[in-house]
């Protein structure tokens, strides 16, 4: 009896003192802890808990820890970390979903399958120890997470941003770096400071850069979005990047297309200055309450007429800015106004704009576009700028040739007619199969005297390693790993590229194009088959 009473005596006294209880982790000040499920849902008892010094994690295919699936698990870190006072910038790079809560207010939340996507939200901090709090679930294929943030004001001297204006970060470098010089609200985003100085005495007449962003309350349907800048310019619209052109430039304007699904939609224009002078201007109009559908048949709609037709805008201005002043259905593009208008009474006869689209449908093979042109002309085929001749010039003729892999094949043609005569003709022709494929050998036709045998152009092997766009409208192709380097060509959001390697260090991917150039892409907005470090250092 008397040594039962005592076994129960030191029962009592160990769960008293928590020693046969699970240990429960407490992260001290700047430390993360960590808890693992091994599920989507956080349901039950974490399978792992652990303290980490940060979240930065790319497991790609694997798993965090043993015990804990490659697939399919989730995880929450909490901490508490010390902020001065001020205005910070928070940023999410995920694969899948992820949730963030900072001083219990949820700033991001993108809980949603998808590929590797970068979230960012600013937020006026009080100072003092600050609970931060991020959830986050893998579903399959490749798992990452990272969270950082970065002070950007002092958010004592931030402006309230009224409702409809842009907060505007003004900083004296071209790279946004650092803490802004000026933070202000501007109601729109059309200036053309010359060679003056966006704020004279605080911010420089060049070298500068600007970050705006707002939220837009938008009915849903189609927009286009059209800047012009000079010098360098990134657009993101609803967190997907339309247009990058970061590069020393005079005066161009640019314009992307995209599907809003209505509601708030975030906007971030992104803007450097270099030498000379400096435009920043931003506009979009709605051009169709849904997805647009293939264009009805040319007037007059006689029954069974085919839908193979342009639809074209016409704008009163040669930079295709605006609401166009007429849209119809062009069944073809071969214009000879010369000095007279495309539509009496409504468009000019000079100093106006045309802006063409179709979707072709086109065999698989390599296709030789010509335009003839009085003046300018733009011409895209399946995402990429093949032709870019933008300029007042008399009657010219050009030609661009493009691998297409057969389908549906979507065209763009943009014209600007400066003064005097006006003339657009665009045609095109197959003039032979695909080039190279990576499962198609090099066939080539024995000549009358056979040559020396030349080895075959280097292909990469069947198995190698592809990405798709993501998150990206249009994705300049570099000709270097890294923005300072000039393009080379565009791909399209969804296009499929074969993978060739990596730089060292800086993210970005070589990738080979149809027509078997090589060039660089920011590896974020790449969802690649492979892990990134699968691939080889080639730059």
């Amino acid at each position: 009896m008397r040594r039962k009473v005592s076994s129960v005596i030191l029962l009592f006294v160990l769960l008293s003192a928590g020693l046969l209880l699970p240990q429960v982790l407490h992260a001290q000040v700047g430390q993360w802890q960590a808890l693992y499920w091994t599920n989507t849902t956080f349901g039950g008892e974490p399978e792992l808990v652990r303290t980490e010094s940060q979240i930065n994690h790319e497991w790609g295919t694997g798993s965090p820890a043993p015990g804990i699936p490659a697939d399919r698990f989730s995880a929450r870190w909490t901490g508490t970390f010390a902020f001065e006072p001020g205005r910070y910038r928070f940023t999410v790079t995920v694969d899948d979903g992820a949730r963030l809560w900072v001083n219990n207010q949820l700033i991001i939340d993108e809980w949603t399958v998808q590929s590797e996507q970068i979230f960012t939200a600013d937020v006026t901090l009080p100072g003092g120890n600050i609970p931060i709090r991020l959830d986050y679930f893998e579903n399959t294929g490749v798992a990452l997470i990272r969270l950082d943030w970065t002070r950007i004001g002092n958010g004592i001297d931030d402006p309230a941003l009224p409702a409809g204006f842009w907060r505007g970060e003004y900083f004296n470098n071209r790279s946004l770096s650092g803490l802004p010089a000026l933070l202000r609200n501007d109601a729109n985003i059309n200036f053309s400071w010359g060679q003056g100085s966006p704020e004279p005495n605080i911010i420089d007449v060049d070298n500068f850069s600007v970050r705006w962003t707002r939220s837009l309350n938008l009915p849903a349907g189609r927009y286009r979005f059209t800047v012009t800048v000079d010098d360098g310019v990134r657009l993101w619209v609803n967190n997907q990047l339309i247009i990058d052109e970061w590069q020393t430039q005079s005066a161009t304007t640019y314009s992307a297309e995209v599907d809003l699904p209505g509601g708030s939609v975030p906007v971030r224009m992104e803007y450097f200055e270099a030498e000379g002078n400096a435009v920043a201007q931003l506009s979009w109009t709605r051009l169709t309450a849904a997805p647009p559908a293939a264009p009805p048949p040319a007037p007059p709609p006689a029954e069974g007429a085919p839908v193979n037709v342009w639809r074209g805008e016409y704008f009163n201005n040669p930079n295709l800015a605006g609401e166009p002043a007429l849209v119809r259905h062009d069944p073809q593009l071969n214009f000879n106004w010369r000095l007279d208008s495309p539509e009496p009474n409504v468009i000019d006869p000079d100093r106006f704009s045309v802006r063409w689209t179709r979707t072709l449908s086109l065999a698989s093979g390599r296709y030789e576009f010509t335009v003839r042109v009085d003046d300018g002309v733009r011409l895209w085929v399946d995402g990429r700028r093949i032709i870019d001749q933008w300029r007042a010039q008399p009657l010219q003729t050009f030609t661009a040739q493009v691998d297409v892999t057969g389908g549906a094949t979507p065209v763009r043609v943009e014209y600007f007619e400066d003064a005097g005569e006006a003339r657009i003709e665009v045609t095109w022709r197959r003039i032979g199969d695909l080039a190279l494929t990576p499962t198609q050998p090099v066939v080539v036709p024995p000549p009358a005297v056979p040559p020396p045998a030349v080895p075959p152009p280097a292909v990469p092997p069947p198995a190698a390693p592809v990405a798709t766009v993501t998150g990206a409208y249009f994705l300049n192709v570099r000709s270097g790993p890294g923005v300072q380097f000039p393009p080379l060509a565009v791909v399209a959001g969804g296009q499929t590229v074969t993978m060739l390697g990596r730089s060292p260090a800086t993210g970005w991917i070589q990738i080979q194009l149809p027509d078997w150039r090589a060039g660089w892409v920011n590896g974020r907005y790449l969802a690649p088959s492979v892990p990134f470090t699968n691939l080889p250092v080639t730059g």
